[in-house]
């Protein structure tokens, strides 16, 4: 695949993707990940996998830092990631992990191999989510499991409460939502909801979410966040605005700015407390005694590009198989999130 590296505003970007690829979005990633290893305990996934998974694949794998954990914690099990971007670390990796340029959606994944497929802040990555969901459960094996992750960002009810009716904060998150939209990226995690898992034939459907305070606090992970939080305004909104409402390219520079610095001083206040940016995550499983797909490999071409067959169960059918454990909720939550799960089918 072409890379196609583009140089706009002073930030790289790849193809059409809105986000950033260059070295400041590549830190920003590896400090988001270790918010997420702190958010879930340390744990890499909450998929009930088996103790020797043979093969796992991460979608949209960016820096890589997931898939090398991966890689370490199952030594015999092949870790495959792929991105649109070759950013991800090549050098003093695991032997068993690899890195595929590829996108997803030019799905080019054998059927019923994988263990697992993880996907993890790809909002706004893809234009139809159903059919990337249809793809995952082509290529999972029978009783696979899938993990999804995503924030959900500012909506307009927190920017309201916490910040005063002259801020840009407002126009800004709404024209983001506005351009995401015009680019056929849609920025929300409806695509976390569990009953588009459930039509793609998932069974298992566990939703959870999280709630991430923006405070500046003791923990180093607080500022972790925070910092992620923040660098990530420009980087959500510069190619977004620029190219599909036409903002001038130094003047969305400077408004992420000002509206960064409003953030970063209310982290500081005690009034930000109830200031919280969700996180959701759904597992699901592909039925174990799902039909396998009599499709050829390799295939002739990407699966976007061949007729869209849906195969094996459908959202109403009844669970088989065990229900992944419930986590524990009732435990004192960890400083920099509470979870609440949402949803159980």
């Amino acid at each position: 695949m072409d890379l196609d590296y583009r140089e706009l505003h002073g930030r790289r970007y790849c193809r059409d993707y809105y986000m950033p690829n260059d070295e400041l979005e590549q830190l920003r990633a590896t400090l988001l990940h270790q918010v997420f290893l702190h958010i879930f305990d340390g744990e890499l996934t909450l998929a009930p996998l088996e103790e020797s998974p043979t093969h796992i694949l991460d979608v949209g794998t960016g820096t890589g830092d997931w898939a090398i954990r991966m890689a370490e914690m199952f030594p015999e099990c092949e870790v495959v990631g792929t991105d649109i971007s070759a950013i991800a670390e090549t050098e003093s990796v695991p032997v068993n992990v690899f890195f595929e340029i590829e996108d997803a959606e030019d799905w080019d994944r054998p059927p019923d191999h994988y263990d697992m497929i993880h996907m993890r802040y790809l909002a706004g990555s893809f234009r139809d989510w159903r059919f990337v969901y249809d793809c995952a459960y082509y290529s999972l094996k029978p009783g696979g499991w899938i993990e999804v992750i995503d924030f959900e960002g500012f909506d307009g009810t927190i920017c309201i409460d916490h910040f005063p009716p002259e801020s840009p904060i407002h126009t800004l998150f709404e024209d983001i939502h506005k351009a995401a939209d015009l680019a056929g990226r849609n920025l929300s995690t409806d695509h976390l909801d569990a009953l588009h898992l459930m039509s793609a034939g998932f069974v298992d459907v566990r939703v959870m979410e999280y709630s991430l305070p923006v405070v500046f606090g003791e923990p180093s992970v607080d500022k972790l966040w925070l910092m992620g939080l923040i660098d990530g305004i420009e980087s959500s909104a510069l190619r977004l605005l620029t190219e599909h409402l036409g903002w001038d390219p130094e003047e969305c520079k400077a408004v992420c700015e000002q509206v960064a610095r409003e953030i970063a001083n209310l982290s500081r206040n005690d009034s930000a407390k109830n200031l919280v940016i969700k996180l959701r995550l759904a597992i699901a499983r592909k039925p174990l005694q799902a039909p396998k797909s009599d499709a050829t490999w390799p295939a002739e071409e990407p699966l976007s590009l061949r007729p869209r067959k849906q195969e094996g169960a459908t959202g109403t059918e009844s669970r088989q198989g065990e229900v992944p454990p419930p986590r524990d909720d009732t435990t004192e939550p960890h400083p920099l999130r509470d979870a609440v799960l949402i949803g159980t089918h």
